[in-house]
């Protein structure tokens, strides 16, 4: 569905004589259709910039992205972002913000029925007319969910969705997210900092480079399905947690003297 080929990006230096600044250099990746991707790496790695690429917010300085194989020249309905802020309207209810993205898109009649449906499957009956500062972090961030899924988007873009939330409604959201996506299946590139909830999640782990940010490994999660938070207490997920933080750790540390040559 989504091909990556060959993209660098760069951006010019701030300042009078800075240099510019290579985020990402020869990336090539492939998303599938129905697919879960996690991107994880180490801070400045430029996963964000690469998710604001396939969004089509910045266009690659080299290289080529596309969508069913045609490029992606800019923002578009079938790329829906969820970022790490709710970003919901303060003066719109739970079922105005959903619907918000419908209105934009279409002068026709909004349909309620399937509105409604959403605010049922993300657990928030009852709280369809409240408004965001009457919601916890965890329920503004389901909002921003349903918002971006009932347009129907062929690929969700979440740039660290769960990263404001505290541990437990973190765990708690990330539980949700499984349990949507394994009724909708709509492809998912998901960008995190956490190892553990990019495996929990993903049917794929993509490890980045230090900047500028490569490819450096693309790990299968073959962690069957459904997946809940004792899944993280296998010894097939501490498998992968331990491989994946290697490949993070090794760029990130110097080599300990026992790694050393003699």
């Amino acid at each position: 569905m989504i091909e990556v080929q060959n993209v660098t990006k760069v951006f010019p230096g701030h300042g009078k004589g800075a240099s510019p600044v290579i985020a990402l250099k020869n990336i090539t990746m492939t998303l599938h259709e129905g697919e879960f991707v996690s991107v994880v790496g180490a801070s400045g790695c430029g996963k964000t910039t690469l998710l604001h690429m396939i969004a089509g917010f910045v266009p690659p300085t080299s290289g080529l992205i596309s969508l069913d194989e045609r490029p992606i020249l800019g923002p578009g309905v079938e790329r829906v972002v969820v970022f790490q802020q709710p970003t919901l309207y303060p003066w719109l209810s739970v079922r105005k913000n959903i619907a918000l993205g419908l209105r934009l898109r279409s002068r026709r009649k909004i349909p309620w029925d399937t509105v409604d449906e959403y605010v049922r499957r993300i657990g928030l009956v009852g709280f369809e007319n409240h408004l965001p500062h009457q919601l916890s972090g965890g329920m503004q961030q389901r909002v921003a969910i349903a918002r971006a899924l009932i347009m129907n988007p062929k690929i969700l873009l979440m740039d660290e969705p769960f990263g404001a939330l505290d541990a437990q409604t973190r765990s708690e959201m990330q539980e949700f997210l499984l349990d949507l996506w394994q009724s909708i299946r709509c492809t998912v590139l998901f960008v995190t900092h956490d190892v553990e909830e990019a495996v929990l999640l993903g049917d794929r782990v993509v490890v980045m480079s230090p900047r500028p940010g490569r490819v450096k490994e693309d790990v299968p999660i073959d962690i069957h399905r459904p997946r809940t938070w004792d899944t993280q207490l296998s010894p097939e997920f501490l498998r992968y947690k331990r491989e994946i933080l290697s490949h993070i750790r090794h760029d990130v540390l110097p080599p300990s003297p026992v790694d050393q040559p003699i």
